[in-house]
């Protein structure tokens, strides 16, 4: 499993550190970068919109006993920071994600471990200002582990999918209740030792598409009937070499960085498709990132491609992916392709104006980092990024150690100056 190192592993690299003093923005063309954080320590961000305005969640290694998040209401020129408290004996969390509905209630879910390690999938609903925490799933006696939840509201229901492993045996669940916590329901979805999910809604049904060692995957989970249909959409091989039982790449004696395949999906709202990047090995390449796509009305999945024009063999990992209302494609990702030693990490940009026909990149970062200098537990600088799309603008975060620290970056582009 791949949840974030304890924060006892930070502080023994970097101690313990103050806020930043004033703010860090920079520009290059039309790319605009800004850090979220005011505190070092900070990686895995997701960002979520509802109605322009903007939530930023993360981990945080300084923060016990509560969530670290980020608020804007004028996209992200400015950003007020705020809490969620966690469940009572909680020590730390992991893997956040989280979601808004039409009310602007706010559900965030993420794996939470307690002073003995023991860990549990947390649901936290806050309407308001007023806050319920609940336990989805937890490990009782020390055997259970837990990762990456993804959580998607629809029909007045909660869908949270989550790695659990136990005896050595991971599988893919399905956790599914109404909005008042009633009803609730566990369905397995695999147990084929899937990795990683990526969670998305077309006509009222889900799409779930997950990676296992040796296959992308598309699960289709029919609501009104509690169905559920598989479907392979490709082999490939997984990104960097095992180590210990990690995905690693930049590996250089006891250090390194992890990744995984991380689909991430899209369904266009443009052309009734279904978009499928992820992250693999490529020949002699250790981690390029592709895409996959069909229509939604019969599932026939084309030929993955590379997506980026990086002629080397250097490395991109991370990837995520969206659309804007012109139904054009934006697929965020890291990438080393600038230095010829495949180390200093920047954060690219691949967009398709063509529905995914053919892509061209552009560097979103404007300064690179070396992930080496931030590196903690042997290989860990974050496992996903996050990016959305709004008022004409696409804004990506990811985990950034410009700073030789673990800080979130904000890259902003104005999509009509893209465009032109």
């Amino acid at each position: 499993l791949q949840t974030s190192p304890r924060e006892e592993l930070y502080f023994d690299k970097f101690g313990h550190r103050d806020n930043y003093i004033g703010i860090d923005e920079s520009a290059e063309g039309i790319i605009f970068n800004k850090r979220v954080n005011f505190k070092p320590g900070t990686s895995e961000p997701v960002i979520v919109n509802n109605k322009n305005n903007i939530y930023i969640f993360c981990n945080d290694f300084n923060n016990k006993g509560i969530v670290t998040g980020f608020f804007s209401d004028n996209y992200g020129k400015n950003f007020i920071p705020f809490n969620l408290p966690l469940t009572n004996e909680v020590h730390t969390y992991a893997d956040p994600d989280a979601e808004t509905d039409n009310n602007g209630n706010i559900y965030f879910t993420a794996v939470q471990r307690d002073n003995k390690n023991f860990s549990s999938i947390v649901l936290i609903i806050n309407s308001g200002g007023s806050q319920k925490n609940y336990l989805i799933d937890s490990n009782q006696n020390g055997t259970i582990k837990f990762d990456k939840p993804k959580i998607l509201i629809l029909q007045n229901k909660i869908y949270i999918t989550f790695i659990k492993k136990e005896d050595e045996k991971k599988q893919l669940i399905l956790f599914s209740s109404n909005l008042d916590l009633t009803g609730n329901q566990f369905t397995l979805l695999s147990s084929d030792n899937p990795n990683s999910a990526s969670l998305k809604n077309h006509n009222q049904d889900l799409l779930i598409s997950y990676s296992n060692d040796e296959e992308i995957n598309l699960l289709v989970y029919y609501t009104n009937s509690n169905t559920l249909n598989n479907f392979k959409i490709c082999e490939f091989e997984s990104p960097g070499k095992k180590i210990k039982g990690q995905n690693i790449i930049k590996s250089s004696g006891n250090f390194g960085v992890r990744v995984n395949s991380s689909p991430s999906m899209l369904i266009s709202n443009l052309n009734n498709k279904i978009y499928i990047t992820y992250c693999g090995k490529n020949g002699e390449d250790n981690s390029d990132i592709f895409i996959t796509h069909s229509e939604l009305s019969y599932l026939n999945f084309s030929n993955p491609v590379k997506i980026s024009g990086d002629k080397s063999l250097n490395d991109q990992f991370h990837q995520v992916i969206s659309e804007d209302e012109s139904g054009n494609i934006y697929i965020t990702y890291q990438d080393s392709r600038d230095d010829e030693k495949n180390i200093l990490v920047n954060t690219y940009l691949s967009y398709s104006f063509d529905q995914g026909n053919s892509f061209s990149d552009l560097k979103l970062s404007t300064k690179s980092f070396n992930p080496y200098n931030i590196v903690v537990g042997g290989n860990y600088i974050g496992d996903y990024n996050s990016q959305i799309v709004t008022n004409d603008k696409l804004i990506s975060v990811w985990t950034d150690g410009r700073k030789n620290n673990f800080d979130l970056y904000m890259g902003v582009i104005h999509l009509k100056k893209l465009l032109n």
